[in-house]
């Protein structure tokens, strides 16, 4: 039976907003828990281990990592909230937020994207995506984790990591490194952005507040959350300074003054 691990922070006496996290590639629900720890006294956290991450399952069926079966996923973990919470995604979770906000809206009281996007729209784009995806998720399993950890963290949207606090970044590698290939392999064949169908057109459903957060140096996502506001002009856009595709890691403090911000209507 597959099993989605989560990792749960607060929620103890003192009345606090729920908020369920979602990581982004490689990464793993305890990605959070320096926020969880910080903003205890307003909010309680739910944070899973996406399928082929940390302690969550690694299948090796590929639709058992898609969007669609994440969102079935997420449902127990509502179910286990028991009330509308805020939504918070990075990356590839930002694109498992984004469905999973557009497909159980009645759930969401806020949501927040961190360096995420709709997906490719040109359908050639996104099956040369698909396909190195395909070429990366092979290298995984032959190489092995510490190979592809080499090459991924000198990539230019990955490499900012590095201005992460030493404090949380090393325990990050670790975490990373203790992955299973098959794991981050067939998450990459069922939840890459070449495999996601765009969403682009349904951004005008989305019927709760949404936020938008990206790293000032992180040009790419930076353009594709201007796009986002331009659709729905209603949806905010906060830039972190000097930060890149990881920014909330790399200024962890100011964005836990910024969500206290975010969440300030919810207490």
């Amino acid at each position: 039976m597959l099993k989605l691990n989560f990792h749960k922070w607060g929620g103890g006496s003192r009345k606090t907003t729920p908020i369920l996290a979602l990581h982004g590639f490689t990464g793993s629900g305890l990605d959070f828990q320096y926020f969880a720890e910080s903003t205890s006294n307003f909010l309680s956290w739910w944070a899973p281990d996406l399928m082929g991450h940390g302690k969550s399952s690694v299948p090796e069926d590929i639709s058992d990592y898609t969007l669609s079966a994440h969102i079935n996923y997420l449902d127990e973990i509502a179910k286990e909230i028991a009330e509308p919470f805020i939504l918070l995604g990075y990356s590839m979770g930002g694109r498992l937020a984004l469905k999973y906000a557009l497909e159980r809206p009645e759930l969401i009281s806020k949501l927040i994207l961190v360096g995420a996007t709709p997906g490719i729209t040109d359908l050639k784009e996104r099956k040369l995506r698909k396909k190195n995806d395909e070429v990366l998720a092979q290298s995984i399993i032959v190489g092995g984790i510490e190979s592809f950890l080499q090459k991924w963290l000198e990539q230019p949207l990955i490499k900012s990591q590095c201005n992460i606090p030493s404090s949380l970044y090393k325990d990050m590698l670790d975490r990373r490194r203790q992955n299973i290939p098959l794991g981050l392999a067939n998450s990459l064949r069922g939840m890459g952005t070449g495999s996601m169908e765009p969403l682009w057109n349904s951004l005008e459903e989305l019927k709760c507040p949404v936020t938008l957060i990206t790293g000032e140096a992180d040009v790419k996502f930076f353009e594709i959350a201007k796009q986002m506001k331009n659709r729905v002009l209603s949806i905010e856009h906060e830039v972190i300074l000097q930060g890149g595709h990881a920014a909330i890691w790399e200024k962890p403090d100011y964005f836990n003054s910024l969500l206290k911000l975010l969440t300030r209507d919810h207490f």
